[in-house]
C-alpha cells in the first residue's frame, strides 16, 4: 500500500475524531498503561497485552488513548509478532497457554488449521479496545479509532495480517465491519474450560495486507466527522 495514502487516512481519522470530541495520543509508556486503564474503568487486561507478562518495546507494540472533556475516553492497543512460516495457530496455542494456564482454563488448541496456516509471517494483534461508559454510543468515533489503529500499524510494520477476536454477538451486530476487518471465522479456539472473559463463541476477524488499499480508499471517499 502507498505510504502517502495511509498518511492521508491517519490524518482524516484524527480530524474526524476531533470533530467527535476525541483527541488521540500514541504511547509506548507501557508501565503507565494499568493506571490509565483503571481511570477508564476497564476491569482487566488480556494476558497477550498485559505489560507485566510481556516484553514490549516501541518496536513491537503501541497504545492509542483517546481523551475528551471528561478525561480518558477510550483505549486500544496493537502488537506485532513475526511468526515466520509457523502460522497463527501454533503461535496462538503457545502464547494463549502461557497466558491462561491449564488449571485456569487453558486453550486446548486453535481449531482452524486452514486459517492458522494461511496467516503467517508478520501478524498484528489488535485488542484491549475499551470505551468509558459515559463515552459510549458513538459508532462513528469507534470507526475512526479503529481505522487510525490500522493505519498506524500499517505504517509502522507493513504486516501481512491484522487480526482480533470478537464476541459472537458483536459480529452479529456487524461490528467487525465497523472495525474494518474483511475476513471472519467462527469458533476458532477450543478451550479446556473457557476462563472468565473468553468463550468458544468468539470469532477470529482479520484483514490481510492485500485488502488494506481498497479499505483505505473506501474510507477516504466516505463521509467522516
Amino acid at each position: 500500500m502507498e505510504t502517502l495514502e495511509m498518511v492521508r487516512v491517519g490524518g482524516a481519522c484524527l480530524d474526524s475524531l476531533l470533530i467527535n470530541g476525541w483527541q488521540v495520543e500514541q504511547s509506548a509508556k507501557f508501565e503507565a498503561v494499568p493506571e490509565v486503564l483503571r481511570n477508564l474503568g476497564k476491569p482487566a487486561m488480556t494476558p497477550i497485552m498485559e505489560p507485566s507478562r510481556n516484553d514490549f518495546t516501541q518496536t513491537n507494540s503501541f497504545w492509542l488513548f483517546a481523551h475528551d472533556d471528561e478525561g480518558p475516553a477510550a483505549c486500544i492497543s496493537a502488537r506485532m509478532d513475526d511468526v515466520g512460516e509457523e502460522g497463527l495457530g501454533a503461535f496462538l496455542s503457545r502464547s494463549m497457554s502461557r497466558g491462561y494456564p491449564p488449571l485456569e482454563g487453558g486453550m486446548l488448541r486453535f481449531d482452524a488449521d486452514y486459517v492458522g496456516q494461511q496467516m503467517r509471517r508478520k501478524l498484528v494483534y489488535i485488542g484491549e479496545l475499551y470505551v468509558r461508559k459515559s463515552a459510549r454510543g458513538n459508532r462513528e468515533a469507534l470507526e475512526n479509532l479503529l481505522m487510525l489503529t490500522h493505519s498506524v500499524a500499517a505504517l509502522k510494520w507493513q504486516a501481512d495480517w491484522h487480526y482480533a477476536f470478537m464476541r459472537a454477538r458483536d459480529v452479529k451486530l456487524g461490528m467487525d465491519r465497523t472495525y474494518w476487518f474483511t475476513r471472519r471465522w467462527p469458533g476458532v479456539m477450543e478451550w479446556t474450560n473457557p476462563p472468565e472473559g473468553r468463550s468458544e463463541m468468539e470469532w477470529l476477524v482479520a484483514i490481510p495486507r492485500e485488502d488494506m488499499p481498497q479499505v483505505a480508499r473506501y474510507y477516504l471517499k466516505g463521509p467522516k466527522g
